[in-house]
């Protein structure tokens, strides 16, 4: 038997494991999470294009493993993704999985079972999954998900892209923006929320900076 309502096991504060909320841009809502490598992964939920939405602690089930004792089980997340499948996760760090064989036992039991009785995936991410370039890049830009809206900033900077034949620099960008130099740091917060929303215009693989070249062209536009 198993429990398909949502948020099902409360997240305690811990001062041991790094709990806490992660405040979701997607979602429009806090998720609780247990590890500072749930966190991670939520981040990167967030700029998956795929993903329309997730919820952590989303199911409860009881199990009997092959010792015949009956286990509690509740995966950590679950994705639904635009095309209407969804996927449950345990995130887990893959040096724990590799150090402890009967977890790994465990997880691969946990994985068939998912499979043959609630016919949803489970998958297991891991630290290894996550690139340290590419997570300071999402950390960065989140900075800038709940920005204030400026409409004509927004649209400045949309139109001067659009318009520019050749890739560019967001250093390169500012003075086209504006000659004024305390205006081009006014800009600057909301370059970064238009490529948080845009990411596509970036190549997330790179670190950015100033100099993080921004795509641009008709082929870039028609997305």
């Amino acid at each position: 038997m198993y429990n398909t309502y949502m948020g099902v096991r409360k997240i305690k504060k811990s001062y041991i494991s790094s709990t806490g909320h992660f405040k979701s841009f997607k979602n429009n809502k806090q998720i609780a999470y247990e590890s500072i490598l749930e966190r991670d992964f939520y981040m990167t939920l967030e700029f998956d294009d795929e993903v329309l939405s997730y919820e952590e602690q989303p199911l409860r089930i009881n199990y009997e493993y092959k010792d015949g004792i009956s286990y509690r089980y509740t995966p950590d997340c679950l994705v639904t993704y635009y095309d209407n499948t969804q996927k449950y996760f345990e995130v887990k760090y893959a040096n724990n999985i590799r150090d402890d064989i009967e977890l790994k036992e465990k997880l691969d039991f946990l994985i068939t079972y998912f499979s043959e009785q609630i016919d949803i995936e489970l998958e297991i991410a891991t630290d290894e999954d996550i690139d340290s370039i590419y997570l300071d890049n999402l950390n960065f830009l989140y900075n800038f998900a709940y920005l204030q809206e400026d409409e004509e900033k927004y649209s400045q900077i949309e139109n001067t892209l659009k318009n520019l034949n050749n890739d560019i620099t967001v250093e390169q960008l500012l003075p086209q923006l504006s000659n004024n130099k305390m205006e081009q740091l006014q800009y600057l917060p909301y370059i970064w929320n238009y490529l948080f929303i845009n990411t596509y215009l970036l190549d997330l693989d790179e670190k950015i900076t100033n100099k993080v070249v921004i795509k641009t062209g008709s082929d870039i536009w028609e997305k």
